[in-house]
This record gives C-alpha cells, sequence and structure tokens, in this order.
C-alpha cells in the first residue's frame, strides 16, 4: 500500500539525487484504506452519539440549561489529530482533502458540504461596487442624483435598488429601479431626484438594494 507508488530521480544542481512523485503519479491500495478508515468513522460517530444520549439521560433539563449557559465553550478538538494514528495520517499525506469530505460526511458534515460545496446559491445577492452622491444646484430647481454600480454574486434574478433624499430629517423622495442580473454580473444604476428645497440645507441621500 502506498500513497504515491509512482517516483522519479531529480537531480539539481549542488544537490544529492532524490525521488520525487512522478508527474501524475498513481496510489496503490488507498481504496482499502479508504474504506477501513470510513468504518472507523461510523463506529467513533455510534459511540459518541450513544455516549452523548446516555449523559443527557442523567441530568434535569433546568438543570441542563444552567451547566450550558455557565460554561465556557471548549475548543473543538482537530478531527484528524483525533481520530487517526500519525502512522496512517503519513501514510495517507496527500490525500487529507477525501479523507476530510469523508469525516465531514459522517459526522454531521453533510449540511456544510451541500451548502457550501454542491449546491447553488438560489436567490440574488446584490453586492454594490460603487455609489456616488452628487448635488445639483439649478436654476429653478435643485436636484440630487445618486449612481453607482451594483453587481450580483448569487442565483440569476431579480434586483430592486432603491434610493430616498432626507431633507432636514424628513425623506421628501424615494424612487427605485428593478434590474434583472445573471450570476457574477454587473450594471449601473442612476436616479435623478428633484424635490428636494435647497442642496445647501442638511440632507442625505441613501442607497439599498433588495430581492423582490
Amino acid at each position: 500500500m502506498a500513497a504515491v507508488c509512482e517516483t522519479t530521480v531529480a537531480v539539481e544542481k549542488g544537490q544529492k539525487p532524490r525521488k520525487v512523485p512522478k508527474r501524475g503519479f498513481k496510489s496503490l491500495g488507498l481504496d482499502k484504506l479508504i474504506t477501513w478508515l470510513t468504518a472507523q468513522i461510523e463506529d467513533a460517530k455510534r459511540e459518541f452519539e450513544h455516549d452523548a444520549e446516555t449523559s443527557l439521560a442523567h441530568v434535569p433539563q433546568q438543570a441542563g440549561l444552567q451547566v450550558i449557559a455557565s460554561q465556557p465553550s471548549q475548543p473543538q478538538k482537530d478531527f484528524w489529530q483525533e481520530f487517526l494514528p500519525a502512522e496512517i495520517r503519513k501514510l495517507i499525506a496527500g490525500k487529507e482533502g477525501l479523507v476530510s469530505i469523508i469525516a465531514a460526511v459522517l459526522l454531521g458534515g453533510g449540511c456544510f458540504l451541500g451548502t457550501t460545496l454542491f449546491s447553488k446559491p438560489t436567490k440574488p445577492v446584490a453586492t454594490f461596487l460603487k455609489k456616488w452622491d452628487l448635488d445639483v444646484p439649478g436654476t429653478f430647481d435643485d436636484g440630487v442624483a445618486s449612481f453607482g454600480i451594483i453587481k450580483n454574486d448569487g442565483a440569476s434574478g431579480k434586483i430592486r435598488v432603491w434610493a430616498k433624499v432626507t431633507e432636514n430629517g424628513v425623506e421628501v423622495e424615494r424612487q427605485s429601479s428593478d434590474l434583472y442580473l445573471n450570476q457574477g454580473e454587473s450594471a449601473n444604476y442612476f436616479f435623478t431626484m428633484n424635490k428636494i428645497s435647497r442642496v445647501s440645507n442638511r440632507h442625505t441621500v441613501d442607497t439599498w438594494a433588495e430581492i423582490p
């Protein structure tokens, strides 16, 4: 059994020849190790769940809540260091990613894998890349312009951008614009609002996004 069963000799200037993994190397017998490791993890999980249920069965509900509230959370032990002997860790060096995935699934990590590794976002996620606000004094009417760039970091869909103007603590105007953006796509938005009395008054412009 070997994690790396194909090697080649590397010769570098000023150094002794040494064996290194061959490009595109293959492993030998690693599937049997993974099968054994899976069985060990399943046994550890069942034992852990049994011990947890036994402990909780002897603790009154109220006392249990008090203990949980009064005790500081303990740092989680590293799974790799906890369950695998040092010899096994060395044997499958370079394959930790695969073992971690198996451990995550068997020890309740399926939810993490489902949401992080394999699932796709189901709704748009709005991210403002740039925001600008500009006072526009006029001969007869003053105005305010709000514009910028927004990006969709989620699933393709509609994003509604809002802008409002508050003058002397009172909202005087609000506008919205709907943008349909694919995942990873960006777009410009622009609002012109002229219901403000004077830009010399104390005023603010707020811009935000929502998913309809």
